[in-house]
């Protein structure tokens, strides 16, 4: 688990009331990371699927369409 880095907003970017400060980040990514913080979830690292090998197709010609020379 990595601990990611807190997004803070300077003096100049806070509006004049704190009841006007809107809420940033996402609340879905806050949970996940929470999970694996507190090793609910197990910390993993994204699999990627670019490296498996892509075949091409094989085309056939079935009997009844070819033509009889």
């Amino acid at each position: 688990f990595v601990k990611p880095e807190l997004d803070v907003k300077l003096c100049e970017e806070l509006p004049d009331c704190l009841r006007k400060v809107v809420p940033e980040g996402n609340l879905l990514e806050d949970r996940f990371t929470s999970l694996q913080r507190r090793n609910i979830l197990e910390p993993r690292q994204v699999f990627k699927k670019s490296n498996q090998k892509k075949y091409k197709r094989k085309v056939y010609v079935k009997r009844s369409h070819k033509e009889d020379p």
